[in-house]
């Protein structure tokens, strides 16, 4: 890596440090990705509060196939009876220690050269049985109960690296095998987690337009290519980011380096869900016209923006994105092609009673998304108020000049707008 490489990469270091991620580990992943825990090591020496929650579901199957026994499964859940219990403990034992001790390597010329991490395992999951589902007694298979969020976060404000496996303690003194996406979920909404990662072996999704790059949880498409339980997942990805994890990361642990990928490059390499809140953010349509005019008209009177007629906003539609809150438009932006590169981003707009949240930056990274999947390399914007907060979204500071030519025609030198650009 030269130096360019790594200041690139330093905006998505000063944006994850001191985040909350709980990484979903299964256990087919431990030891046939090498450089899969080195990465996680990086992540937390880069400043990630780390929670791991591991499988142990392979080295179970090995463990009772060794014995001459055959695992029983109801409604795709396995039961566990109480025969299997120190199969059990010893597979999720051996796989939390082999984790531990890949974490402490620190060999001379490698990743983990140097690199101290304080592994923290503990009673953090409280677990209830399952029960009788269907007429069938699951056994020692349980479901959550509680998680001990505070003793979790005591940890990692120490700078621990807290890793849990998907087994549960009850007030009885028992112990429960749970599933592991449940344990991941729980403790991603319980902790208020920035992201959950869920690694698997089928991603990034495929629906029949194409692959699935980022999907808002409340617009998350059910037409799924259901292969390998995706819809599942996605479904617990959507429902995780409702319930206030603001991003959800489903990535293929079998690629080298995913870990890094995803979270230090631009576009990622996997399907990211994204939490939206109330907000439904979609491209306008012909109903919208009059709730485009009503939003737009206190910014045009104010000498904010450009005045639209209703007649330009018509013909123009195609060009417009909105939020929309419980049928209402609460804000719009819109896209411009210039030429065959360069698009200007024109017509930012929230209403005054949803103003000073995210609102406009995720209108404005919805329009770099559309821009790039047109081709578009870079967005030009033509401001007289907004000018630092553009540039807070990584827009420079230009001249008229470097605008297209017929944009510049176009150029009104009475409104002296201040021209930035961003590159995509």
């Amino acid at each position: 890596m030269n130096h360019q490489d790594f200041r690139a990469i330093a905006p998505y270091i000063h944006a994850h440090r001191g985040k909350c991620v709980v990484i979903m580990l299964p256990g087919e992943a431990i030891g046939a990705s090498e450089g899969l825990l080195s990465d996680v090591a990086l992540l937390h020496a880069l400043g990630l509060k780390i929670v791991l929650v591991h499988g142990y579901r392979p080295q179970l199957d090995a463990m009772m196939a060794t014995a001459g026994e055959q695992p029983s499964f109801h409604n795709q859940r396995r039961i566990t009876p109480a025969s299997a219990q120190g199969q059990v403990l010893a597979a999720a034992g051996a796989t939390r220690l082999q984790i531990e001790a890949s974490l402490s390597r620190g060999l001379p010329n490698t990743a983990m050269a140097h690199a101290k991490i304080r592994v923290i395992s503990g009673n953090f999951v409280q677990a209830r049985p399952l029960g009788v589902v269907d007429g069938v007694d699951m056994q020692h298979t349980g479901c959550v109960r509680s998680i001990d969020n505070e003793g979790i976060n005591r940890h990692l404000s120490a700078q621990d690296l807290v890793l849990v496996s998907c087994l549960g303690h009850s007030p009885t003194g028992e112990i429960f095998n749970l599933r592991l996406h449940e344990v991941a979920q729980k403790i991603a909404t319980g902790l208020g987690a920035d992201k959950l990662i869920v690694l698997g072996k089928h991603w990034p999704a495929e629906t029949e337009a194409g692959v699935l790059r980022e999907v808002a949880a409340a617009e998350l498409i059910e037409s799924l290519t259901d292969r390998e339980g995706q819809n599942e997942i996605l479904a617990l990805a959507a429902d995780t980011c409702q319930s206030g994890v603001e991003r959800v990361h489903l990535l293929n642990w079998r690629n080298d380096g995913v870990l890094l990928d995803e979270l230090f490059t631009r576009d990622g390499v996997g399907t990211l869900v994204y939490r939206t809140g109330y907000e439904r953010l979609r491209q306008a349509k012909s109903s919208d016209i009059g709730n485009l005019v009503e939003l737009l008209s206190p910014m045009e009177q104010a000498g904010y923006l450009v005045k639209r007629e209703r007649e330009r906003l018509e013909t123009e539609l195609d060009n417009f994105f909105v939020i929309e809150r419980d049928g209402s438009l609460i804000g719009c932006a819109a896209l411009y092609p210039l030429n065959e590169t360069v698009a200007e981003v024109a017509c930012v707009a929230i209403h005054p009673d949803y103003q000073g949240g995210d609102l406009g930056d995720n209108l404005l990274q919805r329009l770099e998304r559309h821009a790039r999947s047109q081709g578009i390399s870079r967005l030009a914007v033509l401001t007289t108020v907004a000018a630092h907060w553009f540039q807070e979204q990584g827009f420079m500071p230009a001249q008229v000049s470097d605008l297209p030519d017929a944009r510049q025609a176009l150029y009104n030198y009475q409104r002296a707008s201040k021209v930035l650009i961003k590159s995509l």
